[in-house]
């Protein structure tokens, strides 16, 4: 089948009508016809496939501008929710026990007559000070003993008894008033759980739960703990669990065990907040409404397991800050998409009980997710750094509308004049005055709009990063290196894959759905994943281990990072690690580098391309092509820091790269077992470990080489040129892949012949996509050398919903049409789409191509 392209810049459409008055009527009419045919209006009977909002916060302004500001918010800026109360605490109960809801009902009904759906988020993340006042016991304490005082928010216990109470009597009350209003699409349990330190509590009813917890997971048995912990070192040795101390500081350290265990408290304490107040909430909601609640980020900073919250939501909402406070640059975009893709990844897509609103749409692919609070402008408390360039938070935006996000609200949609937030700035400032970000965001919303089915359409990917919480507790206990981040970590080793545009699910390796997804079977039963992905996995359970295993012995390839399988789930260190036995290296030493960096030299790059392997059971639907044994060239420098294990390969063994300082030139920094005939189950799989922190640069052509290996990856295939731009392969409901180029860069950047502006989006488009709306110009302009012959100018073709009342250029313009698919322009496409295979699964051999 032959592909070709149109771009399509999202932000060329005001340009495009300022050309003459003529073209921007016509472009004005065909806006229209798209409106009143794809956004339909939110109701029970058609949910929008995408939707898009505003975090509102009417209670900080003067009560008579409510009304105006959801007409503009609804007709100005064309949003279809708004998000609010999770803060009005007091607003219901200005007192113990009395309960006011005048206010809301104001809002709700405001709302509803101006066609704005809401999404209302239970009040408890801010405890009144009437309740702080009177029981002081329910505020939780720094690891000092010091409580912390009413003035901010989230000071409460997860613990108290006494504060989970007038929790639930208040969340019970508010949803005995609304849970029946069906203007309510969905419920948000709290705000940012755990954020902000309120992870963690030392407080007497923190201590309480402590000690009940551990009597609960150890049945009891004081004996079984001390020896699991390993409590006869220093003279550690418990009688009961009450002897058991929170780990308040000491002098050197507390026993890792104890530590682990800590943060598995404090997160089981948090998880039996959430699924308390939730089960209020589904108590009285109708049918169709959903439950979620809003992840801060940091998911590998808090004594917080993330996916273990999430199972209790029917979808996760995540609030996408790139930039925050005195940053003076924003995150990297590689970490930016690492947390969407973990977002993403929270929850299967198989789960039941979710609607249209952020559900996977069948076939494999996962869970979709919202956006419950997108940055549009400079934020922070007391701190504020860099300010987001013009076309940035746009470009952050549809950052994550690609990365499967079918929900998207704007924080916020006025910029308060009072309190902690006033430098959080939002769509509009305090004056009320339309400035760039009021437009920015209503592009937003205008990108989403049009490509909303490619947008709902499930993320189908074949590599996956598996983490695990067992791993990142064990690594905040001990960090063994002043520069070790467990996310950076994990990034470095998904950049090289993302580098690629290869689309990553990125999962919980505990969860049992997880397990069976990675697992290879027999060969008549398909998996999912291809390229399974293992950052820092220092301790991780004996089913993970056992179907990585079952994975490279089926013809699966397995990356994994350094101090790989060192601990079990308790902290005791293992006699030897499985997964470098798996991956055919002894470790023979390490060294915490820090900030020192060492150099490598290359290991033996011919033996990059060695794809000698036995075709395994998928290979066999496509034929065998024939594979480059040209050597990929020798990279000239690259250096590691953070951590390096001293490994020493067995024959067979690929060494990619060895250290080059003094003492250590003869072990190996990364390498690569392929397995060939004879070894294991299976065929074809691979195992590379990378035993350092290096660059990532270093680790582009092996990722490479890895895709190649498994067919995910033509041989002509180009990478972003730099890890400033981002190339997002998504699929729509048809199987048509389309090709979104992003640069994050302050400076044009080109991807094959495609140059996209700083800040900006190019779409390439399938050209057999039915449907595509465009304007004709009153006549070919010669000098437009973009223009094609017939009149349709690809700056302003998109791709739109089949729908049988929206104009089509293939009945407007036929001649336009034909010319689209004659254009010189359409073989970029074609070679973009030619880095990958065809079809459902991301895969095809030259069998399958025509």
């Amino acid at each position: 089948m032959g592909h070709c392209s149109g771009h399509v810049d999202p932000w060329q459409f005001e340009s495009a009508m300022g050309r003459n008055s003529y073209h921007a009527m016509l472009l004005l009419m065909l806006s229209l016809t798209f409106t009143f045919a794809i956004r339909t209006p939110i109701s029970s009977d058609a949910d929008p496939l995408v939707f898009f909002g505003v975090d509102y916060y009417p209670e900080q302004w003067p009560i008579e501008m409510i009304e105006f500001d959801l007409y503009r918010i609804k007709h100005e800026l064309g949003a279809d929710v708004i998000r609010i109360g999770e803060f009005s605490w007091h607003l219901i109960e200005p007192q113990d026990g009395y309960f006011e809801f005048g206010y809301w009902d104001n809002v709700l009904e405001l709302a509803k007559d101006v066609g704005l759906k809401v999404m209302f988020g239970t009040p408890t993340a801010t405890v009144p000070a009437w309740l702080a006042k009177k029981h002081p016991e329910i505020l939780s304490q720094f690891n000092d003993g010091r409580p912390r005082a009413f003035g901010g928010r989230r000071q409460y216990s997860f613990n108290s008894r006494i504060f989970r109470q007038y929790a639930s009597r208040v969340t019970n009350k508010l949803l005995q008033r609304y849970g029946g209003e069906t203007n309510i699409f969905s419920w948000q349990i709290d705000n940012e759980l755990g954020h902000e330190g309120s992870d963690d509590d030392y407080s007497p009813s923190s201590a309480s739960g402590w000690h009940t917890w551990l009597g609960e997971k150890y049945d009891g048995n004081i004996t079984d703990l001390n020896h699991r912990w390993g409590n006869i070192f220093w003279s550690q040795t418990y009688n009961n669990f009450n002897e058991i101390p929170m780990p308040v500081p000491t002098i050197t350290q507390h026993n890792p065990s104890l530590l682990v265990d800590w943060r598995r408290f404090r997160s089981d304490s948090i998880r039996s907040f959430l699924e308390e107040q939730a089960s209020i909430v589904r108590r009285h909601i109708h049918p169709k409404a959903t439950v979620t609640t809003n992840f801060p980020g940091g998911y590998f900073a808090k004594y917080l397991n993330f996916a273990e919250l999430g199972r209790g939501l029917d979808y996760v909402s995540y609030d996408n800050y790139p930039v925050w406070g005195g940053l003076e640059k924003p995150l990297r975009p590689a970490r930016v998409a690492f947390a969407l893709d973990l977002t993403r990844g929270i929850l299967p897509a198989t789960r039941d009980g979710l609607g249209a609103w952020a559900a996977g749409r069948g076939g494999r692919g996962r869970r979709h997710f919202v956006i419950a609070e997108q940055l549009i402008g400079a934020q922070g408390h007391n701190m504020i750094g860099y300010l987001p360039r013009p076309g940035e938070a746009a470009m952050w935006s549809i950052q994550a509308l690609l990365h499967g996000a079918t929900g998207l609200m704007f924080f916020r949609w006025r910029s308060a004049s009072k309190g902690q937030e006033v430098f959080c700035y939002g769509v509009q400032d305090s004056d009320n005055v339309p400035k760039r970000r009021f437009y920015e965001a209503k592009k937003v919303f205008s990108f989403g709009r049009l490509h909303a089915p490619l947008l709902a359409a499930p993320v189908r990917a074949r590599v996956a990063v598996l983490y695990s919480y067992q791993s990142v507790f064990a690594w905040q206990a001990q960090l063994q290196s002043k520069t070790l981040d467990p996310e950076v970590e994990a990034v470095r080793m998904y950049e090289p894959f993302w580098r690629w545009g290869i689309p990553i699910d990125v999962l919980d390796a505990e969860d049992q759905g997880t397990i069976q997804l990675i697992s290879r079977g027999p060969p008549e039963v398909p998996w999912v994943y291809d390229v399974l992905i293992l950052p820092t996995p220092i301790s991780i359970p004996d089913t993970l281990y056992k179907a990585v295993q079952s994975h490279v012995e089926g013809g699966g390839s397995l990356w994994m990072s350094f101090r790989a399988d060192l601990k079990d789930k308790d902290m005791v260190m293992l006699p030897h690690s499985r997964l470098a036995s798996l991956a055919g290296v002894k470790i023979e030493e390490f060294e915490s580098l820090g900030s020192t960096e060492v150099h490598l030299n290359q290991g033996s790059p011919s033996s990059w391309n060695n794809d000698a392997k036995k075709k395994s059971p998928k290979a066999k639907k496509s034929k065998p092509r024939p594979r480059s044994k040209k050597p990929i060239p020798a990279p000239k420098h690259y250096a590691a820091s953070v951590w390096r294990d001293m490994l020493v390969p067995q024959p067979g063994v690929d060494v990619i790269y060895r250290y080059s300082d003094p003492f250590y030139e003869d072990y190996a920094a990364v390498t690569r077992r392929r397995w060939a005939p004879g070894i294991g189950d299976g065929a074809g799989g691979e195992v590379v470990y990378v035993g350092c922190g290096i660059d990532t640069e270093g680790l582009i052509e092996l990722a490479k080489s890895t895709l190649e290996h498994q067919e995910l990856l033509r041989s002509a295939a180009v990478p972003s040129p730099s890890g400033q731009v981002e190339v997002i392969r998504r699929e729509d409901a048809s199987g048509r892949s389309w090709i979104a180029v992003v640069n994050y860069g302050d400076q044009p950047a080109t991807w094959r012949n495609t140059t996209v502006p700083p800040f900006q989006t190019t779409l390439l488009l399938p050209p057999d996509a039915p449907g595509f709306l465009a304007y004709k110009p009153p006549k070919y302009d010669p000098s437009c050398a973009r223009c094609l012959p017939g009149g349709l100018n690809p700056d302003v073709a998109v791709r739109l919903a089949r729908d049988p009342e929206i104009f089509r250029v293939e009945e407007l313009f036929p001649a336009a049409a034909q010319a689209y698919k004659r254009a010189p322009w359409v073989e970029n496409f074609a070679k973009a789409e030619g880095d990958v295979g065809n079809g459902g699964d991301g895969k095809a051999g030259d069998a399958d191509r025509d």
